[in-house]
């Protein structure tokens, strides 16, 4: 091989096919993620074992569309792939999910998708707790039974009714949501190595624009839900948990390039709280590097 573009791409297809003939061997079908590079070769996709299942997936608010058409021309078994956009953030991005999930699933009707897998990824450390997707896990699923459900005033009073069990679920979600917006995580983390690495040369200072913002908007959210009870408290302790995150954040941030502002929050007694919810509900697996950075970040 050349090793150009297209020699890559057949050389793809050629092996996801080996692996696709070995799974049927097993009496079982195939789901294989639809790779831009399998459009390249679409003779040899049509050669593929007929029972293969192609996921369609796409995350942005405006997924593109062509890959769906192509396979949808194509006549394959096509599986649409949305996603929670809760990667990288300790709340799942509602302005994004929302768009992105009714796009997805109305191309994917419209181009003869067989079915809907949602996604719920968790990348860099998987921060946010399962409480914190819920919401585009319940558009996902109520989308893809009917997919003329729109959202509306309607769906959100059952989601409200249904999911938080408080008609102030989906209001305080959105707050947590663009709060988390202003801190970004990728940054904190680039932050934290840069400081503790003593590179220093790469911090992203974007969050000290908003830091008041923060700070007031936390308050506000702690306000509003500190002195409340819902009935799925699960959900008010974890929005109030991120919230708080978020402010604990963009002051450590501060901390770190040396700004002076009056924190309002308290690393340790934050992090305490996400401890007990993590190990509550997930495997350690790379959470002790979240927990690294936070606290090496309040001591040093």
């Amino acid at each position: 091989l050349d090793n150009d573009e297209n020699d890559i791409s057949k050389l793809h297809v050629d092996f996801v096919t080996k692996l696709i003939k070995h799974v049927n061997c097993l009496g079982k079908r195939a789901m294989l993620w639809a790779d831009p590079l399998l459009l390249k070769h679409p003779e040899a996709i049509m050669n593929m074992p007929k029972d293969t299942y192609f996921l369609s997936w796409g995350y942005d608010e405006f997924p593109d569309a062509e890959p769906i058409e192509k396979f949808g021309e194509m006549g394959v078994k096509q599986i649409v792939c949305p996603g929670t956009s809760t990667w990288a953030r300790l709340c799942e991005n509602v302005n994004v999910e929302e768009k992105n999930i009714i796009n997805m699933i109305n191309l994917g009707r419209e181009n003869n998708a067989i079915g809907v897998l949602n996604t719920n990824w968790g990348d860099w450390g998987n921060p946010c707790s399962i409480e914190l997707a819920m919401y585009g896990v319940v558009l996902g699923a109520a989308k893809s039974w009917d997919t003329s459900t729109e959202i509306n005033d309607e769906f959100i009073e059952s989601v409200n009714s249904i999911l938080y069990e408080n008609e102030n679920g989906y209001p305080i979600l959105r707050e947590v949501s663009n709060l988390q917006e202003k801190v970004n995580w990728f940054h904190f983390c680039n932050n934290y190595f840069e400081y503790r690495y003593d590179s220093r040369k790469y911090y992203n200072r974007s969050v000290l624009d908003n830091i008041d913002d923060i700070q007031k908007g936390y308050l506000s959210i702690k306000e509003k839900l500190e002195n409340t009870e819902w009935k799925n408290d699960e959900y008010r302790q974890e929005l109030l948990i991120a919230a708080e995150g978020a402010c604990v954040m963009a002051e450590l941030t501060a901390k770190i390039l040396n700004v002076d502002i009056t924190r309002i929050s308290d690393t340790k007694r934050w992090f305490d709280k996400y401890r007990r919810k993590w190990k509550e509900k997930n495997k350690k697996d790379e959470y002790y590097k979240i927990e690294e950075m936070f606290i090496y970040l309040e001591e040093n």
